[in-house]
């Protein structure tokens, strides 16, 4: 057995190849998250809304959605590292298949001179621990070594991932590598050599494992792509320019209104031409609160009963009055907000299309009321104006409900905000005395960064396609030479009842093709379905249907199946019918 396992090594050796790359694909991105010893990816840290706002215990803080948006697309990540893990499990087992078919006879033999089944077990088994270990070993040590290069590589911040074990993932692994050692004992079941019957393995296996490769790669394309593309084009050439500061005030909020007012009208008294906007954290790249709201509907017709209180969830800005020119919003109804839009006057808001279409009575949402975080007690707050729907731009800002409500900065004045000026010189702003700059950067530099951390991400999500499509094309490879070979008896009859060898050919080709368009099939209607739309939830104006990247896609792999079939088809129409029946 030794010196079979010498005369096999280079199969041995791809055999641990593929189970330390399935591991790896679950290692890598398992290392990547919130949890104890593992890394931790995060964005800067968006401070909260609190401008005299009470939320309810149900609120989701523009941080915490930042934050879920990273987590989610890192836990896509794994869940596509088991797929990858799954593909890579098939494909070993049937490499072991494949060897299994060269030792069945000397197994057979070796029982039928006396070895006891015990012997052959252990022999077995000693072997598929020895090929586990050094699978695990690898797969470990290039998991920790892609995560460590992706942790130095992230935009944002983050923390070096400590060291954990991923058990299932190494159980499986065992598993895997344990069957398929003992796989040539189906031989040892008596003391006679009898002829082994091959069966041809079915050709779901193959398909299934391109169904993965097709929704894995596509998701990269989207990521790396159109997310990119997106982001390069959307919003106004403003929006994408100027200086960004984050503010804080620790004075109370009649002090923050009179202040952050002063600062505007110093601005706007400095170039006339400028644009200056004032917001909530994170407010010009569309990251708010979410909490509830109450609107006065008037009578909507909802369920067959007509409502007058509507709740909802909906997202929660604070805006100035350039904000929406900034961020090249157009005022759809009624009029924006001012500068006397302060402290002590009656509290007003301004509301999206989409929220006033559906939550106001014919639409009309212009001198109605609406209770914010859900509460029907305390002053209501009049919708003077309605602006259009735009996309978010930032990483997450499309986790939060469409339904977005908008209050002013001077009516409820946080702790923290968020400047921008476009347009105007970046000299020393005018600060009064209780504001201060916590950070300065530029537009253009938040642009960079989302683009490098969505890079991230694609670069991340394409090499989980590939690490995938490399296991996918070894076991299509393997699984057509033994479908090949166990068919070679119904070959034999074809050619004995006069079938030629390029009808041969083409049936082993054909067989490919289904197989290829099988997998596209799985991949487009259950794999994709899974992964593309919570993509595009996630990233800022990303179509989950991206018909031309599932094209392109499912062409490759078409032809990587039929490419994988071309030297056994070859092979099995240049055999004799009486080689096809004699030589195995």
């Amino acid at each position: 057995m030794t010196r079979w396992f010498r005369a096999n090594w280079p199969v041995r050796s791809l055999t641990v190849l593929v189970g330390a790359m399935a591991l790896a694909a679950v290692v890598a991105p398992g290392w990547l998250g919130p949890t104890a010893n593992r890394a931790v990816i995060t964005f800067p840290s968006i401070a909260p809304l609190d401008g005299g706002l009470r939320w309810t215990d149900s609120a989701t803080p523009a941080d915490a959605i930042q934050r879920m948006a990273v987590d989610q697309l890192l836990g896509w990540l794994g869940v596509l590292g088991w797929g990858s893990l799954a593909v890579g499990g098939i494909t070993a087992l049937a490499w072991w298949a494949a060897l299994a078919g060269e030792r069945v006879a000397e197994v057979a033999i070796r029982r039928a001179v006396g070895a006891s089944r015990r012997s052959l077990f252990g022999a077995a088994l000693s072997e598929g621990v020895w090929v586990g270990a050094a699978a695990i070993g690898l797969g470990l040590g290039l998991g920790m070594l892609c995560a460590r290069g992706a942790v130095a590589t992230w935009p944002g911040t983050s923390s070096s991932p400590g060291f954990g074990i991923p058990g299932l993932a190494l159980t499986a692994i065992g598993v895997v590598m344990g069957l398929g050692a003992l796989l040539p004992l189906v031989s040892a079941r008596s003391r006679t050599v009898t002829e082994q019957v091959a069966t041809p393995p079915p050709l779901w296996i193959p398909a299934t494992q391109l169904g993965v490769g097709l929704a894995t790669l596509v998701g990269a394309a989207m990521i790396a792509g159109q997310a990119r593309s997106t982001l390069r084009t959307a919003g106004t050439p403003a929006a994408d320019s100027g200086q960004i500061y984050q503010l804080e005030h620790v004075g109370v909020v009649e002090t923050r209104a009179r202040d952050y007012g002063q600062l505007l009208v110093e601005l706007g008294r400095r170039d006339s031409a400028a644009v200056v906007s004032l917001a909530s954290p994170g407010g010009h790249d569309g990251i708010g609160v979410v909490d509830q709201l109450t609107t006065d509907c008037g009578q909507c017709y909802v369920g067959g009963i007509y409502l007058k209180w509507r709740p909802l969830r909906t997202n929660y800005h604070t805006a100035s009055a350039d904000t929406f020119r900034a961020r090249g919003f157009p005022m759809l109804e009624g009029r924006a907000f001012t500068n006397e839009d302060r402290v002590g006057t009656a509290p007003v808001a301004i509301v999206n299309r989409y929220l006033a279409d559906r939550y106001f009575e014919s639409g009309r949402p212009l001198g109605r009321e609406v209770f914010l975080a859900g509460r029907m007690i305390g002053a209501a707050y009049r919708v003077v104006g309605v602006v259009d729907d735009r996309g978010t731009r930032g990483l997450g800002g499309e986790f939060g409900p469409l339904e977005t409500i908008y209050l002013s900065t001077l009516q409820t004045p946080g702790k923290h905000t968020e400047l921008l000026i476009v347009g105007g010189p970046p000299g020393e702003l005018p600060l009064p005395r209780g504001v201060t700059v916590a950070s300065q950067t530029t537009r253009a530099a938040m642009v960079r960064q989302r683009e490098a951390a969505l890079r991230w991400f694609g670069w991340l999500f394409g090499l989980e396609g590939a690490v995938t499509l490399l296991l996918a094309v070894g076991g299509i490879a393997i699984l057509m030479i033994m479908w090949v070979t166990a068919s070679r008896t119904e070959f034999a009859i074809r050619r004995s009842v006069g079938g030629r060898r390029w009808q041969i050919r083409r049936f082993v080709l054909g067989q490919a093709v289904t197989a290829a368009g099988a997998g596209v099939g799985i991949g487009v209607v259950f794999f994709g379905p899974a992964l593309w739309p919570e993509i595009a939830r996630l990233i800022p104006g990303v179509s989950y249907w991206q018909p031309g990247w599932v094209a392109a896609v499912a062409s490759g792999l078409a032809v990587v199946a039929v490419v994988a079939a071309v030297g056994p088809a070859w092979r099995a129409s240049r055999s004799s019918p009486a080689e096809l029946t004699t030589d195995r």
